[in-house]
């Protein structure tokens, strides 16, 4: 996809109070500090809250960049109408027979997999992709074991997205982070996104999540680092495949 620059002269300041600001935001995360060290420095106490990190300084300019009660902030471009494109309907992901790496196991997968990773280095490349997860599944045996499992192959990754109408600003792209299913549909596409599986109460699903997020010297966009603790909805899940602060893994697993 091709982004497409719409400059809107009214705005021209606050574009770049708001560039500044997503700068900012990637000086920090490339100067490596903790939240706590931030909040040390009193960096996020307020808006006129300067500090100096080294030979930079860092001006937070969230606040300016989204206007005032006074003067509401206004990012280009502009809305110009009401919403003209329906709400999207969460995608389904393609269940698979096999997975196309290693086989599952009850326990942590050893066996690698030779698989192309989008977020390594600057265009891309392959890498042997590891399991993270240590801990053994709950309950596999009394569910049916590995073979009654539906299962899904998801990878998340950085992709073009068309927050506005695709009417009005039909490339106006922007860059985040989502799931994408590894396996299209009758059509060809690739569900990505929020997604839905399709699901019932004691039928066991396996999951097998790739994380190809930006790394080795790739734009972060102002993200935060590349790691994955993916929480499902609506589900019994066991804890060691329910997300949390102490269950993530890194690009390249």
């Amino acid at each position: 996809m091709v982004k497409k620059i719409i400059k809107v002269t009214n705005f021209a300041q606050q574009e770049k109070e708001v560039a500044r600001y997503m700068q900012e935001v990637r000086d920090i995360e490339a100067a490596g500090l903790t939240r706590r060290e931030l909040f040390k420095m009193g960096l996020t106490a307020s808006v006129g809250g300067l500090a100096t990190i080294g030979s930079g300084s860092f001006l937070p300019n969230l606040a300016q960049a989204s206007g005032s009660s006074s003067a509401p902030g206004i990012i280009s471009p502009p809305c110009t109408k009401p919403w003209s494109d329906p709400l999207p309907i969460p995608k389904t992901p393609v269940s698979v027979a096999a997975f196309q790496g290693p086989a599952p196991d009850v326990g942590q997968c050893l066996e690698k997999h030779n698989l192309w990773n989008p977020g390594n280095g600057p265009i891309g490349a392959y890498e042997d992709f590891t399991e993270a997860r240590t801990e053994v599944h709950q309950r596999c045996d009394e569910l049916g074991g590995l073979a009654a499992c539906t299962k899904y192959e998801l990878m998340a990754k950085e992709i073009d997205w068309n927050f506005y109408s695709t009417t009005e600003y039909p490339s106006f792209n922007s860059k985040v982070w989502t799931y994408v299913d590894m396996n299209p549909n009758t059509k060809g596409e690739y569900a990505t996104g929020v997604l839905r599986f399709k699901a019932h109460y004691g039928q066991p699903v396996l999951m097998r999540m790739y994380n190809g997020l930006p790394k080795n010297g790739r734009d972060t966009q102002g993200f935060g680092i590349s790691q994955c603790s993916p929480h499902l909805h609506n589900a019994h899940n066991p804890p060691e495949s329910d997300g949390g602060p102490l269950r993530f893994w890194d690009s390249g697993q």
